[in-house]
């Protein structure tokens, strides 16, 4: 940095060593020009973006007197006046002094001469000041030396006293849109070439954020840390988790198909809106705009190209209709799950679509029945039926007005005392009685002349008041739920168009939302396939928690895909569910749709595990009160390690036509993704075997079907060991605890010829109590095995 001063242009440079030291990493120190000098005032705070030869600061010679509104100069007590006063007053002025000085004539070369003024040095300018020191101003500016953040100068990062501030480069911390959020410049785009490796610097985007909103940033690793320590430290404040939320097949159930109205209109249709007992609709609906690119024969999904579909004739704008069927017990869950987390939502779907599903589930959170698509229609009953009740007014009026005037007529008529009229009207009245009534002949009118308007009218006005009281009514419930959206997700949602360019449709990544992988987070998904993809860094890297790659994170709670089973066959909205591997041994007879009682309690067991993580965590927390570093607390992704680890603590499993033995053997294959039923027995604690003959005990052998090898010699060898079906060891990985093996024991049935050895075709039938039938290693007479098999 440059400081030339009129007196001394060279003596106050940088000589110290830790200066030289600053100076290399970029940072320019900002001092007084000698110790005659005092700093007056600041024209820009600490921590703002300072350019180059912009005026930071004011400084006046020492003892020198000075107002103290030198920077900041006063205004005038007098009112400005306005443009068309001042034009008046100075065309007066002009005019009066036109008429009372004489003319004076100008040669042209005096109004070419400048006119003279004092050169004033600014301290940080780069141009050499020649004026002697008895002609140096009191008050200089001082000048930023180089763009970057005005900071505070450190007592100890210099040896010279004259310093007063540093001006800091910027790291460019946030990048949106290719701008620097703090300083402005411009960013090259990074690279996308995954080969390209970049060098390891702090100041360098490492990372990209989704925030409120679905605005993209990229962040610096250094930022990325502040991040997170102060999103940790909030958390703390109020005692909470993070907890991120998959929409499709974990709380909904979504099709676009058509005959999905059915269950839409049969669901929502209420015969008392009064009723406090009916139940609330389960089957929502949602009307989307959707852009499809003729010329690509493609839907488009990008947001900014369609806003201008009616600018595009290759666009065109269609309305599509979603139908959403919630989930069992979905309004519990909120509540519980409210209490102790900060929801967010990550979703396969578009930004739109996940922000109408997170309106629907608000609004069966505060008990509404009607969804954004029922308005209009309720608009429209609400016109058709006071355009009825003004056509029967109308109508009754008018039959009014005619019922009083044949009452007129006819009293005229009694009134009259002519005998000629009398007898014209004695002859007409016998006319018209030979003459036969014509028949009535009705042309499907809709009303007869018996019908009563004013009747019709005052009954049209009844339903009408009630249809008003209660589109009032659903209006208040829609603001509720607007709020209450707000309230459990603060717009904290990341979809897959907020992901298009570095992340697929089918890969999500803890790092869009949280910058450091979610130390304090808790995933809640179907599919884990979706988070193999991507390293998130749950945990650290110096403990057993590290997932191997390929499989999901630690702190992913699995749960069970969600179906309803009237919209089995329906075609399903964004990406496909999750693998349902308890399904293996289904039978074809349950396949069948089932429209009774539903008995999913997925989300009650997803909210009791919440609870016990949300106790462990803080409770872990309130005990190591000494630990002043979060970065060294434990993380969530351990501790559901380890509360997973405890499910099956002490079990023995077996496995039997569920994974090819060769693949059970996960020694020295510590780099390769395990197969998902050894992964969950692991991870549940479970000591898994290969066969029978290893272990001294065994306590479930999981099969797909009876009649195995495995299945057989586990009878006879342990005769107390349960030989259930996939579908229980799964329930222990959905809900975090060991479950009952009554309902899924694997009943017995016929065995298939050459399945089994000729010794295990002599067993008794799997109807009876093996525990009953003796066991010997030498071979048994037939006729014997018949006598006790009667028996």
């Amino acid at each position: 940095m440059n400081m030339d001063h009129p007196t001394n242009a060279t003596t106050h440079s940088p000589t110290s060593r830790q200066e030289e030291t600053e100076n290399n990493k970029g940072w320019k120190l900002l001092s007084l020009p000698s110790k005659d000098y005092q700093v007056q005032s600041w024209k820009v705070t600490f921590g703002s973006v300072v350019q180059k030869g912009e005026t930071v600061a004011l400084a006046s010679r020492v003892g020198t007197t000075t107002t103290a509104n030198v920077s900041k100069p006063t205004a005038s007590a007098h009112k400005r006046p306005k443009k068309r006063a001042r034009l008046v007053n100075a065309t007066a002025t002009a005019t009066a002094a036109a008429a009372t000085t004489p003319a004076v004539l100008v040669p042209k070369t005096a109004l070419s001469v400048p006119p003279m003024t004092a050169t004033v040095p600014a301290v940080g300018d780069s141009t050499t000041a020649t004026t002697s020191t008895s002609q140096s101003p009191s008050v200089i500016p001082l000048l930023a030396p180089g763009p970057g953040i005005l900071q505070k100068p450190h007592t100890t990062s210099h040896s010279s006293s004259l310093v007063i501030a540093h001006v800091v480069p910027c790291e460019h911390p946030t990048i949106v849109q290719n701008m620097c959020a703090v300083c402005g410049v411009g960013i090259a785009p990074r690279q996308k070439d995954a080969d390209q490796q970049q060098p390891d610097n702090s100041s360098l985007p490492s990372h990209r954020l989704t925030v409120s909103g679905g605005l993209t940033l990229d962040v610096s690793a250094g930022e990325s840390q502040r991040l997170a320590i102060e999103d940790r430290q909030r958390l703390h404040k109020l005692r909470k988790l993070s907890l991120v939320l998959d929409l499709d097949h974990t709380l909904v159930h979504a099709t676009n198909d058509a005959r999905a109205q059915h269950y839409l209109a049969t669901n929502n249709h209420h015969t008392d809106e009064n009723d406090e007992t009916d139940e609330l609709p389960h089957v929502r609906s949602l009307r989307l705009p959707l852009v499809y690119n003729k010329a690509t024969d493609r839907p488009v999904e990008d947001g900014t190209v369609a806003n201008h579909a009616n600018n595009n004739h290759n666009l065109v704008t269609y309305h599509m209709t979603h139908y959403i069927k919630l989930r069992p017990h979905l309004r519990e869950f909120l509540e519980r799950a409210r209490e102790g987390y900060e929801l967010s939502v990550y979703s396969a779907g578009t930004r739109q679509y996940a922000h109408e599903i997170i309106l629907i589930l608000a609004r069966h959170f505060v008990g509404a029945r009607h969804d954004a698509a029922d308005f209009p229609q309720l608009q429209r009953d609400l016109q058709q039926l006071q355009t009825r009740i003004q056509q029967w007014n109308q109508k009754a009026a008018e039959e009014e007005k005619a019922s009083n005037n044949s009452t007129t007529v006819e009293n005229g008529n009694a009134s009259s005392t002519d005998p000629k009229r009398d007898e014209a009207s004695e002859s007409t009245t016998t006319k018209t009685a030979t003459k036969p009534k014509p028949k009535k002949v009705s042309f499907g009118s809709t009303h007869e002349k018996t019908d009563n308007f004013a009747e019709m009218a005052a009954d049209a006005e009844r339903k009408f008041q009630q249809l008003q009281t209660t589109y009032q009514q659903a209006l208040q419930q829609e603001q509720e739920a607007v709020q209450m959206a707000q309230r459990l997700f603060g717009g904290r949602i990341v979809s897959r168009t907020d992901t298009v360019g570095d992340l697929s449709s089918n890969v999500k990544s803890l790092k869009r939302m949280f910058p450091c992988g979610g130390t304090m987070a808790v995933v809640v998904d179907d599919r884990e396939d979706v988070w193999t993809n991507v390293q998130n860094e749950t945990s650290r890297s110096d403990t057993t928690t590290q997932s191997r790659p390929g499989e999901p994170p630690p702190n992913l709670l699995l749960c069970q895909p969600y179906h309803w089973g009237p919209f089995s066959g329906y075609a399903d909205v964004n990406n496909a569910a999750g693998e349902d591997l308890s399904q293996i041994t289904k039978d074809s007879k349950q396949e069948e749709r089932q429209d009774g009682p539903e008995t999913d309690e997925q989300l009650l067991w997803t909210a009791d595990a919440l609870k016990r993580i949300h106790a462990a965590y803080y409770e872990s927390i309130d005990k190591d009160t000494t630990t002043e570093d979060l970065s060294k607390l434990r993380t969530v992704p351990e501790l559901i390690s380890q509360l997973s680890h405890n499910v099956l603590k002490g079990s023995h499993l077996l496995l039997s036509g569920v994974v090819p033995l060769h693949r059970q053997q996960s020694n020295g294959q510590q780099q390769r993704p395990r197969p998902p039923f050894v992964r969950y027995a692991e991870t549940l604690g479970a000591v898994l075997h290969s066969s029978v003959q290893g272990p001294t005990t065994l306590t479930h052998v999981v099969a797909a079907k009876d009649g195995t090898e495995k299945v057989v010699q586990a009878r006879r060898q342990f005769p107390s060991c349960a030989v259930v079906k996939p579908s229980w060891l799964m329930e222990c990985v959905w809900s975090l605890t060991k479950r009952s093996v009554s309902p899924h024991v694997l009943a017995a049935g016929p065995a298939p010829f050459g399945s089994r050895s000729v010794e295990a075709r002599k067993m008794p039938s799997r109807d009876l109590d093996l525990s009953a039938v003796p066991r010997t290693d030498k071979a048994r007479d037939p006729e014997t095995t018949q006598k006790e098999d009667d028996a």
